[in-house]
């Protein structure tokens, strides 16, 4: 992907201990190679949504379809994260927006 801005301050060196956020993912370099973590702001944009999602038809339904979409798109961090740690807060995130019947299983 090409960079926008000058390369030298864009290039980040994981290996250094430098971290890197992308697309919603926090990068990093660990013991066994690349690692990838859900990033702050992909939480804070799962917020958005479904807070988004209380002016749809059937508020449930969407946030519903976005939790089910926002799972799989960080398929890839899921390796480096407590899986049932991030299913409880996405559960809590929801609860905040007052989505009391989003499924917890």
């Amino acid at each position: 992907m090409p960079l926008k801005t000058d390369p030298a301050p864009a290039v980040i060196d994981l290996h250094q201990g430098e971290k890197a956020w992308w697309l919603g993912y926090e990068l990093s370099h660990g013991p066994c190679g690349l690692e990838t973590r859900i990033d702050e702001k992909a939480w804070d944009s799962l917020k958005h949504h479904l807070t988004d999602a209380h002016r749809a038809d059937h508020p449930t339904l969407r946030a519903n379809q976005t939790i089910l979409g926002w799972v799989p798109y960080f398929g890839p961090c899921f390796t480096h994260t407590d899986i049932p740690a991030a299913y409880r807060r996405i559960v809590e995130v929801a609860k905040e927006q007052r989505y009391e019947e989003i499924p917890t299983e």
